[in-house]
């Protein structure tokens, strides 16, 4: 299932068709990522970033990052349910 995870930042990425993305896990720490623009949402003032939900639980979900983050080992990451959005 596809959702869109709430970005604390976006800017342009290396090449034209992708922007580097800003976002936190459950436990607070800040991981980033280039995506590919088309994955990218913006909706009231916020921009988000399509990922998939692998589980959720009542306060979090583990999802699959379209990528690999540069902080992180791997690109299933567990964040807060308020951090999502369906798609």
């Amino acid at each position: 299932m596809q959702v869109w995870l709430r970005c604390n930042a976006i800017s342009e990425g290396m090449f034209p068709n992708e922007v580097a993305v800003e976002a936190q896990n459950s436990d607070g720490q800040t991981f980033s990522l280039f995506a590919d623009k088309r994955i990218i949402k913006k909706e009231n003032g916020s921009t988000y970033l399509k990922v998939t939900l692998l589980e959720k639980t009542e306060n979090e979900s583990v999802i699959v990052l379209p990528t690999d983050p540069h902080e992180l080992q791997s690109r299933i990451v567990r964040v807060n349910n308020s951090f999502l959005k369906e798609a």
